[in-house]
């Protein structure tokens, strides 16, 4: 968990003339990548990932986000499958009882509703990293607290996972993401126009109470 100390250290992992360049920074307890893309069209994508959270047992894990360089919540939930476990297959996968909870406080702010999450409604996945994986994907929609303090700046916030029902597997973990896509208008003066899920919301339903 973090320290409550903003690590602010950045690395340039990588550029190249097609794919562009990347950057890696820490803010409390969560990691924020920056892609330049530039193939296609001059685009700036950045990623706010949380760390790894066990739902083979019931728990609470709590996180801290600080000093973000933009707002930004976390709009989805992956989960890393063997692939025979895909979406697509027989409804009775092991990770399909996961349930969480998440509730999220701006510092200095008051406490939100808290977002329920049901693996059991999962229906998209995608490619994962690891040989003969799937990886997950269950959205998770902080709108609310967004709408329920408006005047509040999501830079710096406190974030817990509640492992509500956990998956009939042990071994089992999620993690969080939140995304933002925005073009560099350089040419218009305009710098760069940010369409993520912050602003706009990611148009996916979680229940809320």
């Amino acid at each position: 968990m973090g320290s409550g100390i903003r690590i602010s250290a950045i690395m340039v992992l990588a550029c190249a003339p097609l794919a562009g360049c990347q950057t890696v920074s820490m803010h409390g307890d969560a990691k924020w990548v920056t892609r330049h893309q530039q193939w296609f069209q001059l685009a700036t994508v950045d990623t706010l990932s949380l760390p790894a959270v066990d739902v083979g047992r019931r728990g609470v894990s709590s996180f801290r986000v600080r000093d973000l360089p933009m707002p930004l919540l976390p709009d989805t939930v992956y989960m890393d499958v063997p692939e025979d476990e895909d979406v697509g297959s027989a409804r009775t996968q092991p990770w399909r009882t996961v349930v969480l909870r998440v509730w999220i406080e701006a510092v200095g702010g008051p406490p939100t509703s808290a977002a329920e999450i049901a693996f059991a409604d999962a229906n998209w996945s995608m490619p994962a990293n690891g040989w003969g994986q799937r990886r997950v994907a269950v959205p998770l929609d902080l709108v609310g607290a967004r709408e329920s303090c408006a005047d509040t700046d999501w830079r710096s916030y406190d974030l817990t996972v509640e492992v509500f029902a956990p998956s009939g597997r042990v071994g089992d973990t999620v993690w969080l993401e939140g995304s933002a896509v925005s073009r560099d208008s350089v040419s218009a003066g305009t710098g760069r126009d940010v369409a993520g899920s912050l602003r706009a919301g990611n148009g996916r339903g979680a229940s809320w109470f």
